[in-house]
């Protein structure tokens, strides 16, 4: 679909995506409310290669409820607004590769100060060892307070057209065909993350922290779309159900202060209009 009278830009699709983990009666839990819109622009033929530069703006809203002093505190609600850049090389070569860039800005409505900006990145080669199976590397720049730098190492193994093995650190998925429903294939997946991330927010007691909200997560679901697409890892919507676990905040300017969070139940939907 072409976007506006140029062809040289083309309007991709219109994303959102809402999760929900349950915040639980304890003062040691945190619940989460994320709404999350995207929309992705591409340029083609990215300086006189092949591939497109994928442009995609994005405005996160964070609903957060708990945890409760003397365990920690949080502000009510924060944002993330920021755009990300892609680009890869011709992913049909035997060594291909992508970069991508996140820049914008992470904190709670009351506050904004220079830490409050924040870029993110990774590089990632993949080279084709068989026909069906594939290694995957490079690095991911999260760019927070307590983690910087994650490795990613991998196996990308499709032995045939109804099985996909993303075998990859910090982000793997094993998914397989479960039906066809009119044009639409449906996949059921497992898959795992490193989840959360970095806000500056101000506190009840008007102090302004530097925070991470760090979690492992494990999820279970179902994802359809064009057939071709979800081969390639590329959905229009998806449905899932995990568990949330590992939990932390961290605070910079309260050193020596991180508190456990408990563990909790997650439900995840998304569309790509």
């Amino acid at each position: 679909m072409t976007w506006g009278t140029s062809p040289a830009l083309r309007f991709i699709t219109p994303r959102v995506r809402y999760t929900w983990v349950d915040g639980g009666d304890s003062a040691d839990n945190l619940g989460i409310n994320d709404f999350d819109f995207s929309a992705a622009l591409a340029f083609p033929s990215f300086l006189y290669s092949t591939q497109p530069l994928y442009v995609v703006p994005s405005f996160s809203l964070h609903l957060w409820s708990g945890p409760r002093p003397p365990v920690a505190e949080l502000p009510a609600n924060a944002y993330s607004g920021f755009l990300d850049f892609g680009w890869g090389t011709d992913p049909s070569r035997p060594l291909s590769g992508e970069v991508g860039v996140r820049m914008g800005a992470f904190s709670g409505f009351n506050t904004f100060n220079k830490y409050s900006w924040r870029i993110m990145g990774q590089g990632l080669f993949r080279a084709q060892m068989t026909p069906t199976l594939a290694f995957r590397g490079g690095v991911i720049y999260l760019n927070r307070n307590k983690i910087k730098l994650l490795p990613a190492i991998g196996l990308l193994w499709i032995p045939n057209s109804q099985t996909r093995f993303d075998i990859f650190f910090p982000r793997p998925k094993l998914s397989q065909r479960l039906t066809t429903l009119g044009n639409r294939d449906v996949w059921w997946y497992v898959g795992g993350e490193y989840g959360g991330g970095a806000w500056t927010v101000e506190t009840t007691k008007g102090m302004t922290e530097r925070t991470d909200i760090n979690d492992i997560r494990i999820m279970l679901g179902v994802e359809w779309g064009q057939p071709a697409l979800l081969q390639q890892g590329r959905r229009t919507g998806f449905l899932e159900v995990g568990w949330v676990m590992d939990r932390e905040i961290v605070y910079v300017e309260t050193p020596g202060t991180t508190p456990s969070l408990s563990n909790a139940l997650m439900l995840r939907a998304g569309l790509n209009y």
